[in-house]
């Protein structure tokens, strides 16, 4: 995916990306995804996202063809450039205080699953050792950072059960 993207980006412009870069998966059997994106997944499956995420058509294209190559990284992906809030080749998520809590999420889970930044696997067994190596995701997406609440901090919802009746349902077989 070029990186030569404008710095406003507007839901039309990240939703018309989403279909290209679906486009290029299926025709080259192939997506980087980083780390947490995967778990990701796993939380969101059978949830609604917004129109110009591409985290459906991810985990759509990993059921259907369990043999998708998934690269796997820490740091920016594929979902990450169809995301209005990546601009200028970075996350401005949280008035760009997302980024350094998500690398941590990306190193914490290529740990887990004892994989370093930039491996191949297929689909299938790339979700099998999630399974197998990850049972909950609290620890790693709730990231224990405080908002200007004094809540406990997180763009998602690791203590709703989604990731685990995901596990639970082997969505990916």
């Amino acid at each position: 995916m070029s990186e030569n993207v404008p710095d406003e980006r507007d839901e039309k412009f990240c939703t018309g990306l989403k279909e290209r870069t679906y486009e290029l998966m299926r025709m080259t059997g192939r997506v980087t995804v980083r780390a947490h994106h995967i778990l990701c997944c796993f939380c969101a499956y059978g949830e609604t996202m917004p129109p110009y995420s591409l985290l459906p058509k991810v985990t759509e294209e990993m059921q259907t063809n369990p043999d998708l190559e998934i690269r796997i990284v820490a740091g920016h992906d594929d979902v990450c450039y169809c995301c209005p809030d990546f601009r200028n080749n970075r996350c401005v998520g949280g008035e760009g205080k997302m980024a350094p809590g998500d690398m941590q999420k990306d190193l914490d889970v290529l740990r887990r699953l004892r994989l370093v930044s930039g491996a191949v696997l297929p689909a299938k067994e790339l979700f099998g050792m999630i399974a197998e190596k990850i049972p909950h995701v609290v620890d790693i997406c709730g990231d224990g950072r405080i908002d200007e609440n004094g809540n406990l901090f997180t763009s998602c919802s690791p203590t709703s059960g989604h990731y685990e009746e995901a596990l639970a349902q082997h969505f990916w077989e």
